[in-house]
């Protein structure tokens, strides 16, 4: 088939907003995939339109699945037949890669919108997951474009993810209009999340269906090459072999006609819970509800920080793409680092109840890979929220909070060491916690004894460390090294390199997985070395520290974000007439000495930063 010629080496360009990232071919250089989640359910959709969905991880896998978002294919596919020529198309580019008229993927904050037209059909194909639900919603729009009427069929193809999955039969919708397809999701005992119903359904009449890869594959077809397109039907005598779910709709459209259809794939418990959430996205008011709602989730978490400076591309790293790829990706979406920090200026009850049910469950310091031990995220989530009672809270009715982290720090100490810089600043973290808490009076004053020999244990493993092998991370450890001495310079030019921002403000496109993989720092350490150590806004137990290290050629920078229920609107101003050790900090007026803010005065607050020349 018709291919474009070679791609140029710019592949898109974010929207005005900053709030999308739209495409204007497919075959660009590299796969561009969103990865979409909110920690029900979630989907990687790449700019082709091929993809793959999992439960609420990638260890759940719902379709065929690429390992690590990295290879542009996967387990689902929506193709167009014009019945009077019996030629055929994809929605997307993939997987049959026909040439398009014209082709846009926008890939937004929670959603995916790919607009293409072939053979005088227009198609739009938007995919999203609503908020707490298990499953992914396609509304998909045809129009026809040409002068003539044309008569098309919609097939899907839903590859499962094991071929364990057993066809359980098909469910005629309300009004007996639309179908869904059930699957067994596995057998009993395979592992966790086994066990369940994998379900697709649409809700719109139904032609025929199919529920094995030979059915609508063929013997010796493919996703690429589907048999059923040629025939314009399905292959009957599969005999269930090989697991898919595949749909056919007929649609005839008049000049200048649209049509709309709602498609669902999703994984239930049960196959009463399928049926339900299937028929409940076969309303459109259902889906437009889901669809604002999903946006409204989206948007509290995305504007509890806001930074205005005079580079565009850090803003929108900081205001949009590190936040969303910090949750969606890494958090929910197991790509990366579950780092569960992110979630501390977005959703601190969250991080509470997350820090609660692991600490009852386990004890010690172990973590799942890439996940933040959890005596880490409560020493970082008294930090920011400055609840000392916390420690006293029991897991159990023996132990309290505070007595569990202390016995998970000391097998952390115990262990053999593995990383001995991080090891000595938890241990250092701890002692100053443990300081904190006694003069708070959550503690008894005996726990004072501990703090001497931490902070000697500390600064142990500290004494000939060396940072982890990795370019991010070496990376990171530089970074922190040129905020610590102030030098503003050499860590701009070190987060540039890090976040890859270019020289004409824009950040990169962060949806190609194999650019930075191995590379570069996850988007939940970028984000925090923006607030942290760019901005110099810093959670301490004792109040908000602020120590801007702002790059030479910025004249000042704006941060609004809430610390402990008090609003707080930051903005730094350089004086190059003062020396680069120079700072002062004026909250609501009144001059702070030091740069620690130990309480602040009202819900609203302005905070006035003023620091001297750079580096």
């Amino acid at each position: 088939m018709p291919r474009h010629p070679a791609p140029p080496a710019d592949d898109g360009h974010f929207s005005d907003n900053g709030r999308s990232f739209v495409v204007n071919r497919p075959d660009t250089s590299h796969p561009l995939i969103n990865v979409i989640s909110l920690g029900t359910y979630g989907v990687a959709v790449a700019q082709t339109g091929a993809g793959c969905s999992w439960g609420r991880t990638p260890s759940e896998p719902v379709t065929k699945c690429s390992p690590r978002f990295t290879r542009d294919a996967g387990g689902r596919a929506l193709y167009l037949r014009d019945e009077k020529t019996g030629r055929s198309w994809s929605a997307g580019w993939q997987p049959l890669r026909v040439r398009p008229q014209s082709y846009e993927c926008i890939h937004g904050v929670g959603y995916s919108l790919i607009t293409s037209r072939t053979e005088g059909i227009q198609t739009q194909w938007l995919v999203f997951v609503p908020y707490e639900e298990p499953l992914e919603v396609w509304r998909v729009r045809i129009r026809n474009t040409s002068p003539r009427p044309r008569s098309l069929t919609l097939w899907t193809g839903i590859e499962w993810a094991s071929d364990e999955v057993v066809a359980d039969g098909e469910i005629p919708l309300v009004h007996g209009e639309g179908r869904i397809l059930l699957a067994g999701a596995g057998l009993k005992g395979r592992g966790p999340g086994s066990d369940g119903v994998f379900f697709h359904s649409a809700n719109l009449p139904v032609k025929a269906h199919a529920m094995d890869r030979r059915a609508f594959w063929g013997a010796y077809g493919s996703a690429e090459d589907p048999e059923s397109l040629e025939r314009g039907r399905y292959i009957r005598g599969g005999e269930g072999r090989g697991p898919l779910a595949s749909l056919c709709l007929p649609f005839a459209l008049k000049p200048g006609e649209e049509r709309s259809v709602l498609f669902t794939v999703g994984r239930a418990k049960a196959q009463s819970e399928a049926i339900l959430k299937a028929r409940k996205f076969q309303d459109f008011a259902q889906v437009d509800h889901a669809w604002i709602r999903t946006q409204m989730v989206w948007d509290r978490y995305l504007s509890s920080v806001n930074v205005e400076t005079p580079d565009k591309g850090f803003d929108l790293l900081v205001n949009t793409w590190l936040k969303y790829q910090a949750l969606s990706q890494g958090l929910w979406g197991g790509r990366g680092p579950r780092d569960f920090r992110i979630l501390l200026l977005l959703d601190p009850q969250r991080i509470r109840r997350e820090i609660l049910s692991r600490a009852a469950g386990d004890a010690s310091a172990s973590a799942p890979i890439g996940e933040t031990p959890w005596p880490l995220l409560m020493m970082d989530y008294l930090k920011e929220t400055g609840e000392a009672a916390f420690l006293r809270e029991r897991i159990s009715s023996k132990t309290t909070l505070y007595e569990a982290a202390a016995r998970a720090i000391r097998a952390l100490a115990d262990a053999p060491p593995n990383d001995g810089v991080a090891l000595s600043q938890v241990l250092s973290d701890w002692a100053e916690m443990t300081s904190w808490a006694v003069e708070e009076g959550v503690l008894p004053s005996r726990e004072r004894e501990t703090v001497g020999r931490i902070r000697v244990e500390a600064s142990r493993r500290k004494a000939g460390a060396a940072p982890r092998e990795g370019r991010g991370e070496v990376s990171l450890h530089l970074l922190d090294a040129a905020i610590q001495e102030r030098r503003a310079g050499d860590a701009w030019e070190i987060f540039r390199r890090l976040a890859s921002l270019s020289t004409r403000g824009e950040p990169p496109p962060l949806f190609a997985p194999e650019r930075t993989e191995g590379n570069a720092a996850p988007p939940s350490t970028l984000f925090q070395a923006c607030m942290e150590g760019i901005l110099g806004v810093i959670p301490s137990w004792r109040g908000l520290r602020i120590r801007p290290c702002l790059p030479p050629a910025w004249k000042g920078a704006n941060l609004r974000r809430e610390f402990r229920g008090a609003l707080c609107d930051i903005r730094i101003r350089r004086d190059p007439s003062q020396p680069s050790s120079f700072q002062e900090i004026r909250l609501n007026g009144r001059r702070v000495p030091g740069d620690l803010l130990p309480e602040l005065f009202g819900r609203s607050n302005k905070i006035v930063v003023a620091v001297g020349r750079a580096r």
